[in-house]
């Protein structure tokens, strides 16, 4: 199943300010998102633009990645502001797409577990009324996302007890809830206990059995940086002796656990491309 995840807004053109700052905050539950269904075996895209001249710009750039991926969703993920009064969660939906509205109930559903309102006062799972971009032009099940708002007390204070990760989480597992699935992770710890970047540095010293074997302190400098660019020749020349990328694709399957595992067959096609790319991330810290 593959999808696309953007952060709203961007540092050219931003959002909302209250209490907190939504660029600011978005940006740290989405990655969040990510690598939780990346865990759980979805292909998942980040769209998020860095920084745009203008709000046409930053819309148009993620709904035309999300197309070409061949999505099959799109969550854009915010946070809402109003008067300080209003409060409580909100997934937008396109007024005509059934798929939309399921996917949005089943993430404001969880989201309200949190302890955000999701019924009254017009929240929850709504359809859009005002023909946001993002939910007319992309080509695939799409949602909005705005678990609070960013100008109440009440909803701020739920938001620092359970962090971003607990957003992140919580919109996960609507969207298991949405696919018929049940998350592998530990929600309620609202954590993995992998260290991906420390696992890599074991895997690349077992593998090229160097001489100069990397630290294995889950710190991703240089010397990490240099190791997977290494890894990442080897997996697609792959002209040598070692099968480094059939190792590299047991590695891969092994560390993150994915519900879908690519094939052990020694082959640098477009599933063990897209791995690299995803543990590149993982052990940056990017997701």
């Amino acid at each position: 199943m593959k999808g696309s995840i953007r952060g709203g807004h961007n540092y050219g053109v931003p959002g909302a300010i209250g209490i907190i700052d939504e660029v600011k905050e978005d940006r740290k539950y989405y990655p969040f998102v990510i690598s939780n269904l990346v865990r759980e075996g979805f292909n998942i895209k980040d769209v998020t633009p860095n920084r745009t001249s203008t709000t046409g710009q930053d819309l148009s750039y993620g709904v035309s990645k999300c197309n070409d991926f061949g999505s099959d969703f799109f969550i854009s993920c915010h946070l809402n502001s109003y008067n300080g009064s209003a409060r409580g969660c909100e997934v937008l939906y396109h007024k005509s797409s059934s798929s939309g509205k399921k996917l949005a109930e089943c993430i404001a559903t969880e989201i309200s577990k949190l302890g955000f309102p999701s019924r009254g006062d017009n929240r929850g799972a709504k359809a859009d009324t005002r023909g946001l971009y993002e939910l007319r032009h992309t080509k695939c099940t799409a949602v909005i996302v705005e678990p609070f708002f960013l100008d109440n007390l009440q909803d701020v204070e739920i938001y620092r007890r359970v962090g971003a990760q607990g957003i992140a989480n919580a919109i996960t597992n609507g969207v298991l809830k949405y696919y018929g699935k049940n998350p592998t992770y530990n929600s309620k710890k609202s954590t993995y206990s992998v260290n991906y970047c420390k696992e890599f540095q074991k895997f690349y010293n077992t593998v090229t059995q160097t001489r100069a074997p990397l630290i294995k302190d889950g710190i991703f400098g240089l010397r990490t940086e240099s190791a997977f660019n290494t890894i990442k020749s080897l997996v697609l020349y792959n002209q040598y002796p070692t099968p480094y990328c059939k190792e590299f694709q047991k590695f891969y399957n092994t560390v993150t656990q994915t519900g879908s595992p690519i094939a052990e067959d020694n082959i640098a096609g477009n599933n063990t491309k897209q791995a690299l790319n995803t543990i590149e991330k993982l052990i940056k810290g990017e997701y």
